[in-house]
């Protein structure tokens, strides 16, 4: 769930019913954006444009307008530069393109809120060629035949479709720019996200085939990949499209993951390895997005400590703050329950009901499992788990398993019928992902596997699976650490 950071908002009410909502900033600024309308069947009292913060962000500024009986609103903000937000109202929305000093007027009827809405006045033509795109090429029927044409066509047959559909997308760019001029700058940003769109469906696709049809990756037409050469990797304008910043790091993964470099790279070089590979690919403000989202990456699924070195590397050199403080924030979270670290004291409930803490454990070593019962990895690694345990059935050696399940009665249920041991199965609060232990542990997904050791200090902040190799070693060396 994205967090809202919502600004400083000022209600204004004129006699005629309308409202401003603006930020408190916005009367003295020099480019100011403002989206006027009215909304047709209105579904509440509130209209407003969302914009994230920056591309790594998960925090989002949003500017609300009052929309009054008539259903007319007004809102306003400052930009500094281009970028795509979103207009809301009630639980409906749209992808909006707006530059700075944009003045344009919105019109939308929420029984067909996709094919009503109209916009006049300035960037107006940049929005009415994004609704007119979006009906023809990302409606849900459109959607649908994707995935169809995934699971169903060959290789050849599915190249040959998305490489029609980039150029029906191309010509409708053409079309519309010949009958209102369109800025550069969004001509830019608009074939961005064609080919980016198109790259996403190739790359996409091998993978997405052998899933539905449970089989291996089709054999690829020669030079099948040659369009990540076609493709900008180095399009600033357009990291504020999603699905620019999905091309780009699925580019890094292909490229990467048939690179020498990934092969000798072992376990605890692969994301200090990758990170300095995304140098051979990428330049400007794309460098250090992808960088930046690489170590981001690297504290969910690899041991922290492993990135310090390329961490520092990205704050000397990434001039972007905005991006230098998302990583920070993250990087700082995973430091926290590093390796070396002290590990957080916690009580929890087991299955029969009696609080567990961790500092109850002190002097022995203890596996951390978070897991829930609706994840299929999790539950696929406890057959191991359980052969691992029964290897260190001394007393030396304790685990713990930390459900992150919602629905305690769910869990308990689970856990009877499959006659587990309820002394060693936890469960968190029933907030999932959100709660305090799965933050306090920096758990981002599921299974994950911490190994403390007799000291209460952290040994492996992204242990291995019971089924991995060398997981028994690792666990023999934390026994021995003292």
């Amino acid at each position: 769930m994205q967090k809202f950071n919502y600004l400083l908002i000022i209600l204004f009410f004129t006699i005629s019913g309308q409202a401003i909502a603006q930020d408190a900033k916005t009367v003295s600024h020099q480019k100011p954006v403002t989206i006027r309308g009215k909304i047709f069947n209105p579904q509440g009292q509130l209209a407003s444009v969302d914009m994230e913060a920056s591309p790594l962000s998960d925090e989002i500024s949003s500017f609300a307008g009052y929309v009054n009986d008539q259903g007319e609103f007004v809102i306003q903000f400052a930009l500094e530069e281009s970028t795509v937000a979103t207009f809301h109202h009630g639980n409906q929305f749209v992808q909006l393109y707006v530059e700075p000093q944009d003045d344009m007027r919105l019109e939308v009827n929420t029984a067909n809120f996709d094919g009503s809405i109209k916009f006049t006045g300035k960037g107006a033509e940049h929005n009415n060629f994004l609704a007119k795109y979006y009906n023809n090429f990302t409606n849900p029927n459109d959607v649908l035949l994707i995935k169809h044409l995934m699971k169903s066509s060959q290789p050849d047959d599915f190249l040959q479709f998305a490489n029609r559909q980039r150029d029906d997308k191309k010509r409708l760019l053409a079309d519309m720019h010949a009958q209102k001029s369109l800025s550069q700058k969004f001509r830019d940003f608009a074939q961005a996200k064609i080919d980016c769109e198109w790259g996403v469906q190739l790359i996409d696709y091998p993978f997405a085939y052998a899933i539905e049809n449970n089989t291996d990756v089709p054999p690829l037409p020669e030079n099948y990949y040659s369009f990540i050469e076609v493709v900008d990797l180095s399009n600033d304008a357009a990291l504020s499209l999603p699905s620019y910043g999905d091309f780009l790091l699925k580019c890094l993964n292909n490229k990467f993951g048939k690179s020498p470099e990934k092969a000798n790279a072992g376990s605890d070089g692969l994301y200090p390895t990758k990170f300095d590979f995304t140098r051979k690919m990428f330049k400007g403000k794309s460098l250090y997005y992808v960088q930046a989202q690489t170590l981001i990456d690297a504290t969910i699924y690899d041991r922290v400590e492993n990135m310090r070195n390329q961490y520092n590397d990205f704050l000397a050199n990434c001039p972007h703050k905005d991006m230098k403080k998302a990583v920070s924030a993250k990087f700082s979270d995973a430091e926290a329950v590093g390796g070396g670290q002290a590990a957080p004291d916690f009580a929890l409930t087991n299955g029969e009901g009696s609080r567990v803490s961790l500092n109850q454990f002190r002097g022995k070593v203890v596996y951390l499992d978070f897991w829930a019962t609706w994840c299929g990895p999790c539950l696929k690694e406890m057959k191991a788990s359980n052969i691992l345990r029964s290897r260190f059935n001394d007393g030396d050696v304790i685990f713990l398993y930390i459900s992150l399940d919602e629905s305690k009665d769910g869990w308990k249920k689970f856990l009877n019928e499959k006659g587990w041991n309820p002394q060693i199965h936890l469960v968190s609060n029933g907030a999932g992902l959100q709660s305090e232990i799965a933050k306090t542990y920096n758990v981002k997904g599921l299974p994950k596997y911490i190994l403390i050791d007799k000291d209460g200090k952290i040994a492996n902040s992204n242990a291995k699976r019971p089924s991995e190799l060398g997981v028994v070693d690792d666990i023999e060396k934390a026994r021995k650490s003292n």
